[in-house]
């Protein structure tokens, strides 16, 4: 039959255990406690024979084995010290500060295949730690490792962009890899996100600008391009990039207000005026847009121009703060000058025209536009758009005389010129074509109207073709 032993029986004997084991743990406290003080003095000798004793008593304690390891590393006993520090992972392979004596002592003798095991455990250990990654990378880099080098570099800047000591090896790695290889969008992305986060925002802008001139369709790219111009307060570049960035977005209208914003600051004119015209078109009941477009004209004297925008102001903003100024202004407008109420006719019946025309109601449009050409014909844009509905319906003749009129309306309109190009191209007209391909670039040289690159193609194909010689242009 089992008896069943009383409980008393079992706190006796557990007490007797306990009684046993706690002289020896009062004993390894002890002698720990007194290597922490000898290793505090600088007395590496008495630490490590104090460690010793714990690590005697407690031979599976990694903390022990540490302490031991830094006492025999200070008291210049370095391979036992890197036994004791191997015994450490043993026993606790997640003790990154033993792996990183380890990593240290072999990468100062030279033996990288053994540090970059340990600095691959640091990382492993903890892989948000910038410092881990950067032991990493600098050691990859002495094994002339580039990739795994450039991947771990670039991590500790992204992690902690104060580490100075990285950035010399991520410029002469990805400098390396564009000199290899120009057209890798990739490393330039990268070679001018370590340049921005260096703070090197010229050489930054130049990386990214290369990199949307390869890939405009990045978006990624332009918006990088675009903080740092913001960074820099460069109003060109900044709108430069939100143009890029227009080309590929939908809502054209908050980019638009975006790209108002650097023209404002820096008083780029034309630029306010076309992407002013642009935001009406897409919010055509925006009344502040019509006053400051109407102030815009009105500063440059154009008082017709004024008119048109001044007027559509009071129409659609009757009791808005500017409402009577403008109303009086456009008042005494028309009694000096009769012919601006028809001006203003003509616009509107254009404005109705332009509806159709993007519609794709082409035969619709250019009746508006003749109407409007009736009413009142001096007005560029309306040339403009009278050549574009002839060319739809395949009047390329008349589209010709259209643009040209355009153009003499406003000779320093690239758009006109390089529309009237396009459709002497068209016409075989080449050599006259490659005229006003040039005066693409003459008339904008800032590239504002972003038809610079094509001109240049066709100018280029009609120096091949041998249309045109050689000029200092195509150079």
């Amino acid at each position: 039959m089992n008896r069943r032993v009383p409980i008393s029986i079992w706190i006796l004997f557990l007490a007797a255990l306990l009684a046993a084991a706690t002289p020896s743990v009062m004993a390894a406290g002890e002698h720990e406690t007194k290597g922490d003080a000898a290793f505090a003095a600088g007395d590496y000798k008495k630490a490590v024979k104090e460690f010793k004793k714990a690590v005697g008593q407690f031979p599976n304690q990694a903390g022990l084995h540490y302490k031991l390891a830094q006492a025999y590393f200070k008291k210049g006993e370095v391979g036992e010290a890197m036994a004791e520090f191997i015994r450490t992972t043993n026993i606790d392979p997640d003790h990154d500060g033993a792996y990183q004596y380890i990593g240290d002592f072999f990468y100062t003798k030279g033996e990288m295949d053994k540090a970059v095991r340990a600095y691959e455990n640091l990382v492993r250990i903890n892989s948000e730690s910038a410092r881990y990654h950067y032991l990493l990378g600098k050691t990859y880099d002495r094994m002339m490792r580039n990739e795994e080098a450039l991947q771990h570099l670039y991590k500790t800047i992204l992690l902690n962009s104060a580490i100075e000591d990285a950035y010399p090896l991520l410029f002469k790695i990805l400098k390396l890899k564009v000199l290899q290889d120009p057209g890798n969008v990739d490393s330039r992305m990268i070679l001018g996100r370590v340049y921005k986060l260096h703070g090197d925002l010229e050489d930054a802008k130049n990386q990214f600008a290369v990199a949307v001139q390869m890939q405009p369709g990045a978006r990624d790219a332009w918006e990088e391009l675009l903080a740092v111009c913001r960074s820099l307060k460069d109003c060109r570049c900044e709108i430069v990039a939100l143009e890029g960035l227009l080309r590929l977005s939908a809502d054209r209208l908050a980019l638009i207000n975006q790209v108002l914003e650097p023209a404002r600051r820096c008083e780029l004119r034309e630029t306010l005026v076309r992407y002013l015209e642009q935001k009406i078109a897409l919010a055509p009941d925006h009344g502040a847009s019509y006053a400051e477009l109407g102030r815009l004209f009105q500063q440059e004297d154009n008082r017709i121009q004024a008119y048109f925008y001044f007027r559509k102001y009071t129409e659609i903003c009757r009791g808005c703060p500017d409402y009577d100024e403008l109303r009086t202004w456009c008042a005494n407008e028309e009694l000096a000058n009769p012919l601006v109420d028809a001006q203003y006719r003509s616009f509107n019946t254009f404005q109705a025209g332009v509806a159709r025309f993007k519609d794709g109601r082409f035969p619709e449009a250019l009746r508006l536009f003749d109407e409007a050409e009736s009413i009142y014909p001096s007005y560029p844009q309306l040339h403009f758009f009278r050549g574009q509905v002839l060319e739809e319906l395949d009047r390329r003749g008349e589209a010709l005389y259209a643009y040209k009129e355009a153009i003499r309306i406003q000779p320093s309109n690239a758009e006109y010129w390089f529309f009237l190009g396009k459709a002497l191209d068209a016409e075989r007209m080449r050599e006259q074509a490659a005229v006003c391909f040039m005066k693409v670039l003459e008339v904008d040289s800032d590239n504002l109207f972003g038809y610079h690159a094509q001109s240049r193609k066709l100018l280029q194909s009609y120096k091949d073709q041998g249309i045109i010689k050689p000029s200092p242009i195509l150079e």
